[in-house]
């Protein structure tokens, strides 16, 4: 699901009452969501080796943003 698809589900086809179903009545947090932009996931790049574990991916070079980016940020 791109996020063009999961924004007709969210406004089309139910997904709001059950997204504010789940923050208001699980979740019990008085918010209501609106959403209004999917971030599209991007890959990090080519690697010519897998990538198993943190030790390999230390010094990797590759792009990433947002809360990604903060997160392999915070693992050094």
């Amino acid at each position: 699901m791109n996020a063009e698809d999961f924004l007709g589900w969210i406004y089309l086809g139910g997904g709001i009452e059950l997204y504010n179903e789940l923050l208001q009545k699980e979740l019990k947090m008085n918010v209501v969501a609106f959403p209004t932009y999917g971030e599209t996931p991007e890959p990090l790049g080519w690697f010519k080796g897998p990538v198993k574990d943190l030790k390999a991916f230390k010094g990797l070079k590759f792009r990433a943003g947002g809360m990604s980016a903060e997160v392999f940020k915070a693992m050094g």
